[in-house]
């Protein structure tokens, strides 16, 4: 639990420098540098965290449900953590297109929530399971809103959305309620309670406002 919830936090603060990387090269550099910087510093020091609490497991995979999965998932993220700085100075020199460096974050993330999943399926208590499980799901329907956010603010860039583009953009939305599916499958009820006290209708409508003008412009 301690490890996911880390691993959680790690991911929210790598989503968060995508988005500001994506930005400042956007912008040829002129907007969110400072920022940027800020957020690095930050990652920086959640990757120590993770890392070091990955170091505290028990390496013996024998002694958990489907270890050797959970150990090999943390091996291709120590791997792809090693080629972020290679990233970060490709995004400072505005070397990279923003497309390619939203696709190396993402595959980034893609490697942290997969950690999240086998240490959801590693634990040994089935109430402890089920509500990692349902954690997991509400972490990956936040990834899929994050990719759906950037893409569709891509769209309004552009002015223009082509068939490829609607299948893309469904896709992420139907991704993002598959997930949460399973989050309200899984999970208590006060959770449940605070998840939907969470939820402001105006917000959600704004939501749907944009979705319905990119997908279906005039």
């Amino acid at each position: 639990s301690e490890l996911v919830s880390l691993v959680g936090r790690f991911a929210h603060a790598l989503q968060r420098e995508r988005g500001l990387s994506n930005v400042y090269l956007a912008s040829g550099g002129t907007r969110f540098a400072l920022q940027r910087q800020e957020q690095i510093a930050c990652c920086d020091a959640l990757q120590e965290e993770v890392v070091a609490q990955f170091d505290r497991l028990d390496t013996e995979a024998r002694r958990l449900p489907n270890g050797a999965r959970l150990f090999g998932r943390i091996a291709v993220l120590l791997h792809g953590l090693d080629s972020l700085p290679a990233l970060r100075d490709q995004v400072a020199s505005r070397d990279a297109m923003p497309a390619d460096a939203t696709a190396s974050y993402v595959r980034l993330i893609a490697n942290l929530l997969a950690v999240v999943f086998e240490a959801a399926d590693s634990a040994g208590d089935p109430e402890v399971s089920r509500a990692l499980f349902a954690m997991f799901n509400f972490m990956q329907g936040k990834e899929f809103a994050g990719q759906e956010r950037a893409f569709g603010g891509a769209v309004f860039a552009s002015g223009t959305v082509d068939a490829a583009s609607r299948a893309h953009w469904q896709h992420l939305i139907e991704s993002q309620e598959a997930c949460l599916r399973l989050f309200l499958d899984f999970s208590e009820p006060h959770v449940l309670a605070v998840e939907h006290a969470s939820q402001q209708p105006e917000v959600m409508a704004a939501i749907e406002r944009l979705r319905r003008a990119g997908l279906f412009p005039v």
